[in-house]
């Protein structure tokens, strides 16, 4: 039930081959008895039906766009179970400015869409993981582009990203981080460029850069170099992905303790559906580093050594730890 709904509205058909309408929301805000609060919002949308020489083709603009929002206004739309269910699993937040969109063809038809352009300013953006999509929030940027070519720029203070499908410990918070992305569509498929990303948060600290590009099946191939200028020891199993094993990520958690990281560094290259790359068929997964100030509990009825200093390797799914000095028994 409404309390307040203040706003303008205008509204108009097209009259033309195909057909149309063109809608328009001016400085809309709304209360519900339920808790829900839109703040001021501009939207207008244009649609035109499909004609004897051009497909179907929609432009819509918006400023101050409240996902949280609407997303709770869905269950008082017009739109299909399948729709909402979505919305309510991905919990869509954070606030959309400047907003223009255009397309041509069918939107909620797979492969009808023929060009789309997008340019946008988003803040405080969050989504909640699903299958291979991660999970998201607290994320800034700006996004320009077409079916073409494009850019994304990301940037956040205290962001998180969820990946339930790489890392056991899910959710990665972040305290601070940057990235600048662009994409292609080329005749061999999508193609996205990680021209530099930055990133701290109480663990470490790095850059990365790479590319990843569609393949025909799976998850794309990837070729991604990464490097740590800052490192806790006490961490590493957080940062090992699903695929190394249970084992390793249990005993390094339970093994090393303590320690600085320096000087560490990811290479990633392949077909991701053959990570982690055994034997190094299809690919390369190599994480190489040093370390300092580390505590070493190899096994439970074994003694401790400590202060090592020394350089870890892990390779495909085998792992090398090299100790350079250390101390046992005092």
């Amino acid at each position: 039930d409404l309390l307040r709904l203040e706003g303008r509205l205008a509204g108009r058909r097209l009259v033309n081959d195909g057909g149309g309408f063109e809608a328009e929301l001016k400085h809309l805000t709304l209360a519900t008895r339920d808790g829900l609060a839109l703040q001021p919002t501009d939207l207008k949308l244009t649609w035109q039906g499909a004609a004897a020489n051009r497909p179907p083709q929609g432009a819509a603009s918006a400023n101050g766009l409240d996902l949280a929002a609407l997303a709770r206004l869905a269950g008082h739309l017009p739109l299909d179970d399948a729709t909402r269910a979505r919305l309510a699993r991905h919990a869509p937040h954070g606030r959309v400015f400047a907003l223009k969109l255009d397309w041509k063809g069918a939107p909620e038809t797979p492969g009808a869409l023929e060009k789309w352009s997008i340019k946008s300013r988003f803040e405080g953006l969050g989504l909640t993981a699903l299958g291979p999509v991660p999970g998201i929030s607290g994320v800034n940027g700006r996004i320009d582009g077409s079916d073409k070519a494009g850019n994304v720029r990301l940037d956040g203070q205290r962001a998180a990203f969820e990946l339930p499908t790489v890392f056991a410990d899910p959710k990665l918070e972040l305290e601070a981080f940057a990235a600048d992305l662009d994409w292609k569509s080329t005749a061999d498929g999508l193609q996205v460029l990680l021209n530099k990303a930055a990133f701290h948060n109480k663990d470490a600290a790095g850059e990365a850069s790479g590319a990843w590009r569609a393949l025909g099946e799976g998850p794309g191939q990837l070729d991604l170099d990464a490097r740590l200028t800052r490192g806790s020891g006490d961490a590493i199993w957080r940062y090992m992905p699903l695929a190394v094993g249970k084992d390793v990520r249990d005993w390094l958690r339970v093994a090393i303790i303590g320690g600085k990281a320096t000087d560490t560094t990811l290479k990633l290259r392949g077909d991701l559906r053959q990570f982690p790359f055994r034997g190094g068929k299809g690919g390369l997964f190599e994480v190489r580093g040093k370390f300092r100030d580390a505590s070493l509990k190899y096994a439970g009825s074994w003694p401790e050594i400590n202060d090592i200093e020394g350089e870890l390797l892990f390779g495909g799914v085998h792992m090398l730890i090299t100790g350079k000095s250390g101390k046992i028994f005092g």
